[in-house]
């Protein structure tokens, strides 16, 4: 009997949490640096996962700038905390459905930056090549899956389906 309850317990738990659940899933590394668990969100034209315990208020340091010139090696974004993070900014004024291509350079539909934070001094690696795709639901959540190469510094792939954060606004172009 205790058996049998457990299973349904099981079973109702993965039944009831369908398809709505948020999670990110990333295998990969760029430069010997792998990404944790952590938080992802997505508002705008970015989608951002760390591992990282952030939320969303936290995320000033989050770059939206048009035509790949995002971060700069050694910058400091202003944070005390390490982490290490993969940011997908579309070129748009909002992430969007649909599979797009990453390329390195201008025009690009989205670009992607792996960021390595040492309490905010970071290394910032721009993805080469590769493809994001999304789907948006009706919950303002977001899911979907990539796979970017860095040149000769890794490979990232993942999916997720993560929550909307309100202080990453639209880019008004």
């Amino acid at each position: 009997m205790h058996r049998l309850s457990i299973t349904v317990l099981l079973s109702t738990t993965v039944l009831s949490s369908g398809c709505s659940k948020l999670f990110t899933d990333v295998t990969g590394s760029v430069d010997g640096n792998k990404l944790g668990e952590g938080t992802a969100y997505w508002g705008g034209p970015v989608l951002l996962i760390t591992d990282s315990d952030m939320d969303c208020d936290e995320l000033s340091w989050v770059s939206d700038r048009q035509g790949g010139n995002s971060y700069q090696d050694g910058e400091d974004i202003g944070v005390d905390e390490s982490f290490s993070a993969i940011q997908f900014t579309y070129e748009s004024a909002a992430v969007q459905d649909g599979k797009l291509s990453i390329v390195g350079m201008p025009p690009s539909p989205a670009f992607a930056y792996f960021v390595v934070s040492d309490k905010g001094n970071i290394d910032m690696y721009k993805a080469t090549s590769g493809t994001i795709e999304i789907e948006t639901n009706k919950k303002e959540q977001v899911s979907g899956t990539f796979e970017v190469g860095f040149g000769d510094d890794g490979t990232m792939s993942g999916e997720f389906a993560v929550e909307n954060c309100v202080n990453l606004k639209p880019r008004h172009n």
